[in-house]
């Protein structure tokens, strides 16, 4: 476990890392996979997520939204820390400029094209970047970005981010939240995200 605390982390809310064995048992809301399968903690989680599918339910996607840290840990324990430090800078504004919204699920992907397919290509003006995330926020919708941790998870020495999202309707009942994978942030021209795990 102190190999989990020495990597770099950004995500809000560190206090989960402080104690990470209480963070993995913590009780949770009960989160339904297909087959009547259920989660109720990190550990839950992670076993269900093997070999069952989360439900689609909008009740379902809110409770997901709490086993987002679980996703967190799973790649801080899976993959190398990432070392160096100085080069964190501008995750935000790469994000917002170098994202291809298509590369990943989202309810963004479908008004994205070959010539526009980033948030500072289709939406200038509500879109904004801070140190390590993104975020769209509009009367009817908000869509978040949010860099948690820096690894090297190809083993290349390069920087690999764990990016968590939330993507909600204000006026609907449409939710999404998703941990992503974008491997070499800094070496690409456009970034492309997988779904992670």
């Amino acid at each position: 476990m102190r190999r989990l605390q020495s990597i770099l982390f950004l995500i809000r809310g560190y206090a989960a890392f402080d104690n990470i064995d209480g963070t993995v048992r913590q009780e949770r809301s009960i989160l339904a996979f297909s087959d009547d399968q259920m989660a109720d903690s990190c550990e839950s989680y992670w076993k269900a997520m093997t070999k069952y599918s989360v439900l689609e339910s909008v009740n379902n996607q809110l409770v997901k939204s709490e086993y987002l840290v679980c996703d967190g840990l799973a790649a801080l324990s899976e993959f190398k820390p990432y070392q160096e430090t100085n080069e964190n800078l501008q995750i935000g504004k790469l994000l917002l400029t170098k994202l291809d919204l298509r590369s990943f699920p989202s309810s963004f992907r479908r008004l994205a094209s070959d010539g526009s397919y980033t948030f500072a290509d289709l939406f200038p003006e509500e879109s904004k970047s801070d140190f390590n995330g993104v975020i769209y926020n509009a009367e009817d919708w908000v869509f978040s970005l949010s860099v948690v941790a820096v690894v090297d998870a190809n083993n290349n020495s390069s920087q690999d981010w764990v990016v968590q999202i939330a993507d909600e309707s204000k006026t609907g009942n449409y939710r999404q939240y998703a941990t992503l994978l974008i491997y070499d942030a800094l070496d690409k021209e456009v970034l492309n995200a997988e779904s992670y795990p």
